[in-house]
């Protein structure tokens, strides 16, 4: 473009030349003629040579002007021809110069037109990968939303139970700030109460060690006549046991029928799966009666042996101290457990039972392998006491009505003081055949929205011996494990370990609980056991009070991977000569170990349910993989 316009600048220029006259020659020399005309007209004329034709100075001057005007018209048609020739050259450089620019503008929209192809096929090849992209995308899409519609389903039963584990843990929390405030004040008043009976205890040992003198020459007629008075109190205790029993069977048929009336009257109003429910609740609890009737009536008659029996012993006790005999006591045997007196003497007097303990738990409905504790409904154990003097052997444990089932709801055991759970006694004084058939054995029922579901059988994960015992402000709950071997996932899920213990206590039923905890039915505990609650909110736990269906129960964290506190008998919980609580637990322990390498190791559980081991897996260790 530069050039065009120098050569058009040029071309203009020299057409000015052309038209002003320039630097030709030609035009000079036409110039130069006029303006020597025109001085040769104003200079005077020359005189005529001698022998010389002379001209005529006007013809010349006519000649010289005509001359000068044919080259003024002869330099006027160059300098026409020179513009027509520049104005030639200048349209051939502007047309040259368009033919340029149209050949530079083809060039930029060929270029223009190959970018537009290039992106073209970029946009195309874009446009695939984003096809295939969103093939993907579609595909993966409807895989998550499978998988969501899966997790979902899942999800909502997690998010209400979380609901009402939540709803279930502030209002637990509240009730525990509360309980914590009354604990307190119970604390201060039974230091109060230790104190004084510290103090009365003080007195009576400095009484006790004036009149021991004399007591040890009246002991054997003190004993005579101690014997004579037990056993008047015994029979007077016997006939007043009697009589509680007889009035205690009136109110309960009383109940039981009018019971049986609000049953009728509510099955009415059922639908068809209600009432079956209802009816095979009503069978079970018929059966439970009668059970608790017929343990009543053989512990009655039990007791009135074993007040015979220890009536004699004392009597021979007696003799003995007057006339001593070489001969040691015999233990009583039974299948599985040994009774013996000799034992009995060297245990601390703050246990207050022992005895062998099942840990199970249940899968959630529908859920046949569970993979942890979220996919459990439940947790459960199950107390099975022993005498207080008895050792194990080998061989299965009889079969008995003396079990416990006490239920959990919140699964995981305490532990630690900061952790505390609610339960209650589901059964007591069952065999463990009625809790196989009722308890641990599966269960199909119909739903009218969900149609079929099946309960999944109830899962042992560990076996071990328990101890409860007594310190002066708390009971506590030890217990060593036997089964499994090693402890491991699903254990420590629950909250076990190898060995531990809780701090334990009973519910006054006088007073309603939280909201959360709250039973359909109280436990039917007779009036002597009321008394020990007085009007407190919760008392130290005796074995008695947990002998009854719905009664409720705290448990606090204490102690992992050791016995803590509940391995030592404080002062006065012992005699000189009696073990520590810690050491008859680990002797017990020791027994029952002995016992299940005599059986079938781990499968000891089913043994002891009175279930063919063959048919179930080992007590597991660790969760199934997802």
């Amino acid at each position: 473009m530069a050039s065009t316009r120098t050569s058009t600048r040029q071309a203009a220029v020299r057409a000015n030349q052309a038209i002003s006259g320039g630097n030709d020659p030609r035009t000079k020399a036409a110039a130069g003629a006029k303006r020597k005309g025109a001085n040769s007209a104003s200079a005077p004329a020359p005189a005529p040579k001698r022998g010389k034709r002379v001209s005529d100075p006007k013809a010349e001057e006519a000649k010289r002007a005509a001359g000068a005007r044919q080259a003024e018209e002869q330099a006027r048609a160059q300098e026409a021809k020179r513009a027509q020739d520049a104005r030639r050259a200048e349209d051939q450089m502007k047309a040259q110069n368009a033919r340029r620019a149209q050949e530079e503008k083809k060039a930029q929209e060929r270029m223009k037109a190959q970018e537009e192809r290039k992106a073209q096929e970029a946009r195309k090849a874009e446009d695939q990968m984003k096809a295939q992209q969103a093939r993907q995308q579609a595909e993966e899409q409807k895989q998550a939303e499978e998988q969501k519609q899966a997790e979902q389903q899942k999800q909502a039963e997690e998010q209400r139970q979380a609901e009402e584990e939540k709803h279930a843990e502030e209002a637990r929390k509240a009730e525990e700030q509360r309980v914590e405030e009354e604990k307190q004040a119970v604390e201060q008043k039974q230091a109060e109460e230790a104190r004084q009976a510290e103090e009365q205890k003080k007195e009576e040992e400095e009484k006790q060690a004036e009149e021991a003198k004399a007591r040890e020459e009246k002991q054997a007629e003190e004993t005579r006549q101690a014997e004579e008075q037990r056993k008047a109190e015994g029979e007077k205790r016997e006939e007043a046991r009697r009589a509680e029993e007889e009035k205690k069977a009136e109110e309960k048929r009383a109940e039981e029928e009018k019971s049986a009336e609000e049953a009728k009257k509510a099955e009415e109003e059922k639908k068809a799966e209600e009432e079956k429910s209802a009816e095979e609740a009503k069978k079970a609890e018929e059966e439970e009666k009668k059970a608790e009737e017929d343990k009543k009536t053989e512990e009655a008659k039990k007791a009135q042996e074993e007040e015979s029996k220890t009536a004699d012993e004392n009597e021979k006790r007696a003799a003995a101290q007057l006339e001593p005999e070489d001969k040691e006591p015999q233990p009583t045997e039974s299948a599985g457990v040994k009774n013996s007196p000799e034992r009995e003497k060297i245990i601390p007097n703050n246990i207050l039972e022992k005895g062998i303990i099942y840990f199970f738990f249940r899968p959630r409905v529908n859920v046949k392998e569970p993979h942890g504790v979220e996919d459990v409904s439940r947790s459960f154990m199950v107390m099975r006491p022993t005498p207080r003097g008895a050792t194990l052997t080998d061989g299965p444990i009889e079969a008995d009505e003396n079990c416990r089932l006490l239920i959990l709801p919140k699964k995981k055991f305490p532990t630690s003081s900061k952790e505390r759970d609610m339960g209650f006694v589901e059964k007591a004084g069952v065999s463990m055949k009625t809790l196989q058939q009722t308890f641990v054995a599966p269960e199909t029922y119909e739903t009218a929205t969900r149609g079929e579901r099946t309960k999944q059988d109830a899962k042992p994960y560990a076996e071990g011996v328990y101890a409860i015992t007594s310190t002066r402000r708390a009971s506590h709950l030890a217990y060593i494990l036997t089964i499994p071997s090693e402890v491991s996932d699903i254990q420590h899920d629950f909250g076990l370990r190898n060995r531990g213990s809780w701090i334990v206590q009973s519910k006054n039923p006088k007073y309603p609980g939280p909201s959360y905890a709250q039973l359909p039915h109280l436990p039917e505990y007779p009036e002597h056991v009321k008394e020990k609650f007085g009007d407190l909110r919760w008392v130290p736990l005796e074995p008695e009070f947990i002998n009854y269906p719905n009664a409720q129960f705290l448990m606090i964290g204490e102690a992992q991977d050791e016995l803590g506190k509940a391995a030592i008998a404080e002062a006065g919980g012992k005699e000189p000569h009696q073990e520590q609580p810690g050491e008859e637990l680990e002797k017990f322990e020791s027994e029952n170990e002995e016992r299940i390498e005599s059986l079938q190791g781990d499968h000891t559980v089913y043994e002891d349910l009175g279930l063919d081991a063959k048919n179930y897996p080992k007590v597991p260790t660790t969760w199934d993989a997802k």
